[in-house]
């Protein structure tokens, strides 16, 4: 696995009164998926500082590439947290404070700190001062010259096999050669009988007990997949009544000779708003009392400002003033019903509008939804969905 730099973003997840925040969220979509970046997102600086011996084992590993907080009018929490990386990380680590407010209260920049900038979020500044940086970083080696833990585990194995057949196991000491035709590990193997004793008992010591090759064994299958399962296999009179039962989670009472009765005005504390983009794939769900059929129009300004990040990398796209509906379009929307008799998997009826969800794009999400195995995706009768 190849290292990532790491971005820490510190800004709250929600915007005003409603769930979410499109800037933070399509920022870290812009950072994670254009840029290649791996990004830890804390919505306060609390939530940082309890996190801060991860956060030094990430710099001290080269992988730390830039810091972006949100300026906080009030708590002042990105004064915070460039004292915070000033202090105990580095001089010259890259902080770009986010500007808030109006006028005076606008931060600006430092003077005395060459390596603090402000920038908004869909600045282009900001893109090219990323995009620099990601040019100039280059993965942290440990000593072992690997790159990730992953890495390291299977060389320090190898390494430990080596030094069993070639010096524990041998007893002539005239042997000039090392058996192994990976030259890596006869560098390394020239290495330890350079270092001193101790520090070949402290990483080799012959007590370590040895790995053992994982067991693969055959499991059963997932609770999602049986879930799955049982409601492609049921029959007329099972699957009427698990439609129904999605019918009652959402407030209604089917009626004997077709269509319901409306027994409560809202979808109820079981039931979420939901809403995914088939080209980026990102998700919108709502938490909020009354927001059940909001999840769409609130993942739109997430998607426009995604796209507003796509046309400052291309500077040929024109502006377009029906960008709001046009990314609107493609949306699919639905209800998560998380209480439902038999099911552990929370339900979505996702709903395709006719003449605008092409069948690729019904299809991707459809596969997308199923592969993740959060959501079990049924239409409106309670099959699952398909393109």
């Amino acid at each position: 696995m190849t290292q990532k730099p790491v971005i820490l973003y510190i800004e709250s997840k929600h915007s005003g009164l409603r769930d979410g925040n499109p800037y933070c969220e399509a920022l870290t979509f812009f950072l994670r998926n254009t840029l290649k970046c791996e990004v830890i997102n804390y919505s306060h600086y609390h939530d940082l500082e309890m996190d801060f011996v991860e956060i030094e084992s990430i710099n001290n590993k080269g992988q730390l590439l830039a810091v972006i907080v949100r300026q906080d009018l009030y708590g002042f929490e990105h004064q915070r947290v460039i004292k915070k990386v000033r202090e105990d990380i580095a001089k010259n680590l890259p902080i770009v404070v986010i500007p808030s407010g109006w006028d005076d209260d606008r931060f600006v920049g430092l003077e005395d700190d060459p390596f603090v900038y402000a920038y908004d979020h869909t600045q282009l500044e900001l893109q090219s001062l990323i995009k620099n940086l990601i040019t100039k970083w280059k993965p942290g080696l440990n000593w072992l010259g690997a790159h990730t833990a992953e890495d390291e585990a299977i060389l320090m194995d190898q390494l430990e096999n080596s030094y069993r057949v070639n010096y524990l196991d041998v007893d002539d000491d005239r042997m000039l050669g090392v058996p192994d035709s990976n030259h890596k590990i006869v560098v390394q193997a020239l290495r330890m009988k350079l270092l001193p004793s101790i520090f070949l008992k402290s990483e080799f010591d012959d007590t370590i007990e040895r790995k053992k090759p994982k067991q693969f064994v055959e499991v059963q299958p997932s609770v999602y997949q049986k879930e799955v399962e049982k409601i492609k296999s049921m029959n007329n009179d099972e699957r009427k009544e698990f439609s129904n039962s999605l019918l009652r989670a959402r407030g209604y009472e089917p009626a004997e000779g077709g269509g319901v009765f409306v027994t409560r005005a809202t979808c109820g504390e079981n039931v979420n708003g939901f809403a995914i983009d088939p080209v980026t794939l990102e998700t919108f769900t709502t938490t909020r009392y009354g927001e059940h059929h909001l999840a769409e129009q609130m993942l739109v300004p997430r998607l426009r400002l995604i796209e507003e990040f796509s046309k400052a990398e291309n500077e040929d796209v024109e502006e377009d003033e029906d960008s709001y509906y046009r990314v609107g379009w493609s949306i699919l929307s639905g209800l998560i019903f998380s209480n439902i008799d038999g099911f552990t998997t929370p339900i979505l009826i996702l709903y395709k509008k006719e003449g605008l969800n092409k069948v690729e794009e019904v299809q991707k999400v459809v596969d997308f939804l199923l592969s993740e195995q959060k959501l079990i995706p049924v239409d409106h009768d309670g099959n699952i969905m398909t393109a």
